[in-house]
């Protein structure tokens, strides 16, 4: 019931109900189903800073195509807010290795979707 209410609507008081003596079985959860773990991963994307606090703390666990998710969840919740992703690494949650990974999977949707090209002067001239 907990692992429900956080992928519904992910903040500090429905975390809470993921920790304690059942939190490996909270993420086993998550973990198990490619739903749960889309979900997780799209609240990140998001910019929710319980998500990927969340994520991240369970990064080392994923591997394949679900640490790619991840990892691009978590670059694309550095465009919201930077500040955060980088106390994330702070506290431990990302390793060097990690933060530098996601940044460098930032998906395209998310680095290009305020560019508007046809509003840009060309650089050239001829």
């Amino acid at each position: 019931m907990a692992v429900k209410a956080f992928l519904a609507s992910p903040d500090r008081s429905t975390v809470a109900g993921l920790s304690g003596s059942n939190e490996a079985g909270c993420w086993a959860v998550i973990d198990s189903s490619n739903s749960n773990l889309g979900r997780l991963t799209h609240w990140v994307k998001q910019g929710s800073q319980s998500a990927a606090a969340y994520l991240a703390k369970h990064l080392k666990q994923l591997d394949g195509g679900n640490l790619e998710d991840a990892l691009v969840a978590l670059g694309d919740f550095s465009d919201h807010n930077m500040e955060e992703f980088l106390i994330l690494a702070r506290k431990g949650l990302l390793s060097g290795s990690e933060l530098s990974d996601a940044l460098t999977r930032i998906s395209h949707q998310s680095r290009f979707e305020e560019v508007d090209l046809s509003s840009k002067r060309p650089l050239f001239r001829a």
